[in-house]
């Protein structure tokens, strides 16, 4: 399905600029999209640019203190149809962006990578670090959303795990209706109105986010790691090895620790020691069995490192925990 942004109110202006001269565009600028807006995109005109197009800029959002302190948040939106000789070289931008081409092909160049981006691909970067974009020898037509949030960060850092910020249409199908979503509850008047977007920006996060496993997924059948799961958790008292689970289901040390860790959120080591401090927390609730006794029953063959994991996970000793159990049952 295409999408037509053009039904959503843009101011559009056509633009030359560069670094050098945007101290002079600036009235010009000012009387086109007003000062409010102007205001908001000053901080977007940084390092070293080229601005060679027409620039479809949607309204300034107008965004709370407390949804900048607690939600993901929009920052701005805009239509670039950029010509030829267009580019953007900066870095130190508190914001995320959010790049989709339409028509045409653009590059870009960041954390040591250089992405071609033809229609239907797309990246998601964090301006903070250097990065470096423009178009080729065509035009390049793709929309731009910048958003933040601290929350954001958190899922980016996942998604940018290895080095690689580029998606497609392929992988994130849903990538432009849930753009829409965002930019058709950002036009409504209702209560709450910034939770929504928040909300909406939030999936559409996590769809990209779930975009950079489809690899990896595909090179290791969801079968298996829900299989290996279901072992660990069936044998976690066992002395279980990274090197015995790539044995016995034939999978390689990276995809192993990788896929784990995507399906779980946490590492192997992590999850088998969360299993047995689980079931440590029920035997010390419903047996009278001695702390020692309860540390092997549940895979710890050192009374010591026992108590240094529950401590670790629970803040308090087995011993401790116990005692606390007991006086809220009497």
């Amino acid at each position: 399905m295409a999408y037509n942004y053009y039904n959503i109110p843009f101011i559009s202006i056509n633009t030359m600029t560069n670094e050098k001269i945007k101290e002079k565009h600036q009235p010009r600028l000012s009387e086109q999209l007003g000062a409010d807006n102007v205001a908001l995109l000053t901080p977007f005109r940084k390092g070293h640019f080229q601005i060679n197009g027409v620039e479809h800029y949607h309204p300034a959002f107008l965004v709370s203190e407390a949804a900048k302190q607690n939600l993901i948040y929009p920052q701005g939106f805009l239509i670039m149809d950029a010509r030829k000789g267009y580019y953007t070289d900066r870095s130190y931008l508190d914001s995320f962006e959010l790049r989709y081409t339409l028509e045409g092909e653009g590059f870009l160049e960041y954390n040591g990578r250089k992405y071609t981006l033809r229609p239907g691909e797309g990246y998601w970067i964090d301006c903070k670090k250097p990065h470096y974009y423009g178009t080729t020898d065509t035009k390049w037509t793709s929309t731009i959303f910048h958003i933040n949030g601290s929350y954001a960060q958190c899922i980016y850092d996942q998604f940018a795990l290895n080095n690689h910020v580029k998606f497609s249409k392929q992988n994130c199908p849903n990538f432009e209706m849930l753009q829409m979503q965002v930019l058709k509850a950002a036009s409504k008047h209702i209560p709450f109105w910034e939770y929504q977007i928040s909300c909406y920006l939030n999936i559409l996060l996590t769809e990209l986010l779930t975009s950079q496993t489809n690899e990896s997924h595909a090179a290791t059948k969801t079968d298996t790691i829900a299989n290996i799961i279901a072992y660990v958790r069936d044998n976690y008292a066992d002395d279980i090895t990274i090197e015995h689970l790539m044995h016995q289901f034939g999978i390689s040390r990276t995809l192993l620790c990788k896929n784990f860790k995507t399906y779980t959120g946490f590492s192997i080591k992590q999850y088998i020691i969360t299993l047995r401090i689980n079931h440590a927390k029920f035997l010390l609730t419903t047996t009278n069995y001695s702390v020692e006794h309860i540390g092997e029953c549940v895979g710890f063959h050192n009374t010591t490192h026992f108590i240094q994991h529950f401590h670790t996970q629970i803040g308090l000793t087995p011993l401790q925990f116990q005692k606390s159990s007991l006086k809220e049952l009497l």
